[in-house]
């Protein structure tokens, strides 16, 4: 049973979909949250909110499982290995890499090696800073008041030209989020145990 579950973990990993999924979740989630709780509150009425908390809560719990019956696979190869402890948790279970490293599809592979940096190349401020920016902007946005905005232009004075921009903020901080993790997955790509597959 606990091979099959690291067969499954092993898989989400090689996808690189998993990873993904939990980079843009958090944030673009909570963002996205604020940006129509403040703008637009009819979107998402309680029944849609608790359905996803709801299923938010099963996913993980899931995700905990998975990696706890993975932990308790015999563990075989050099005498010592066995001696080893399991990872803490069934969470901790998703950070071990697969035997070999990572083997994802070839189009995957394609769109992680196009998006992302190299891993010699240096982080630039430029991106930094048009994070923050796009994040404070998209959280000003939803959070000032209609009389703040409309004294800066008019057009801001309606909230749903102030969903729009704030939305397109979102976005450009999506973007890099993604950019952000291409490069990682780049990087695990490029260790030596991946190239020894």
């Amino acid at each position: 049973m606990g091979n099959f579950a690291r067969k499954i973990i092993d898989a989400v990993q090689n996808s690189m979909l998993g990873s993904l999924l939990v980079r843009l979740l958090w944030p673009c989630g909570w963002l996205v949250w604020t940006v129509f709780d403040s703008l637009a509150p009819d979107v998402f009425d309680a029944a849609v909110v608790g359905s996803f908390l709801i299923l938010l809560a099963c996913g993980l719990f899931l995700i905990w499982l998975l990696g706890a019956v993975a932990n308790r696979r015999p563990r075989s190869g050099r005498v010592l290995e066995g001696l080893q402890d399991p990872p803490d948790n069934g969470f901790a279970a998703w950070a071990e890499l697969p035997a070999g490293g990572l083997r994802p599809p070839p189009l995957m592979r394609w769109l992680v090696t196009a998006l992302g940096e190299s891993p010699g190349h240096r982080r630039s401020w430029i991106g930094l800073i048009t994070v923050l920016v796009a994040l404070a902007l998209a959280v000003s946005l939803a959070v000032a008041g209609s009389s703040f905005w409309q004294g800066v232009h008019p057009a801001l004075g309606d909230p749903s030209t102030r969903l729009f921009l704030a939305l397109a903020c979102t976005g450009i901080l999506a973007a890099f989020w993604i950019r952000d993790w291409a490069s990682d997955q780049r990087k695990q790509l490029e260790l030596p145990s991946a190239n020894s597959a």
